[in-house]
């Protein structure tokens, strides 16, 4: 028996082909009917029914099957993978970092400014005014 069969029936039904549909594709495709017929019993343990290219008849007919062929087994659910990209703290380059030191330096510039107006405000209103 050969697993590149099984694996190709199994996927074939996964995608919801019935085994029937599956099996003759690959006997179409010119892999060798009682390989194909094999490889479909390892699936179910069972005969199953295969058409023979040459003849066009039916072969190995078994009725515990054809549950499975008419109704392919039910699929499990796949989760979705959610493509999480990984984060990255940013380079910090001396560009930022001059940047950063210009604001500070004017935000305590800022702050002296307003604790002299808080401090001196109506010593200085009074020399404008006069």
């Amino acid at each position: 028996m050969r697993e590149d069969i099984v694996t190709g029936l199994k996927n074939a039904m996964q995608r919801g082909e019935s085994l029937e549909k599956a099996m003759r594709s690959f006997i179409n495709a010119g892999y060798n009917p009682i390989e194909v017929r094999q490889a479909a019993e390892s699936i179910y343990g069972g005969a199953t029914t295969i058409i023979n290219p040459e003849t066009g008849e039916k072969v190995m007919p078994d009725t515990s099957l054809q549950k499975h062929i008419i109704q392919p087994p039910r699929q499990m659910p796949v989760p979705v993978q959610e493509n999480k990209i990984p984060t990255q703290k940013p380079a910090r380059n001396k560009g930022n970092l001059i940047l950063i030191i210009i604001l500070v330096l004017i935000l305590l510039a800022l702050l002296a400014g307003l604790i002299y107006i808080i401090f001196y405000g109506q010593d200085l209103l009074d020399k404008f005014l006069t």
